[in-house]
């Protein structure tokens, strides 16, 4: 997850993405499943975490508009956990889990090849953010 704030662009530092709707949600999805690497159940990191406080996910992309944006709060949804008005939101159904080993984002790939999969097209799931993963979504400014 960290090494998307190393990669540059035409000297721009790159960050990973923070979602601010579905049809910015459906874009990367879409660069996701067209990627020629791509398989069933690969995911992408995305710039949301709750590292500052367990159950409240926030933003933490590098990206000044919407760095410490909070989009979720209160945990799982079995324990009251729902997104904060106006913020949009994706997560799986039942998630986000709250282990607490998990507090970093990522959006599932979905199942383009395997309609049987159980795997949700797009939708996010928090995971530890040390976990091997070989794709993220990085913004650039500028």
């Amino acid at each position: 997850m960290q090494d998307a704030g190393h990669r540059c662009h035409n000297g721009n530092t790159g960050y990973l993405a923070s979602i601010q709707s579905k049809e910015e949600n459906d874009y990367l999805l879409s660069l996701l499943q067209s990627d020629s690497n791509f398989k069933d159940h690969t995911d992408a990191w995305i710039g949301g975490c709750d590292m500052k406080s367990e159950g409240t996910f926030e933003w933490i992309s590098g990206n000044m508009l919407t760095d410490g944006v909070i989009f979720w709060t209160g945990g799982s949804p079995n324990q009251g956990g729902k997104g904060v008005e106006g913020q949009y939101n994706n997560f799986e159904n039942g998630e986000p889990n709250e282990s607490g080993e998990e507090d970093c984002l990522v959006m599932r790939g979905g199942k383009k090849n395997n309609p049987s999969s159980s795997s949700s097209d797009g939708q996010w799931n928090d995971v530890a953010c040390y976990s091997p993963n070989s794709f993220f979504f990085v913004e650039f400014d500028g």
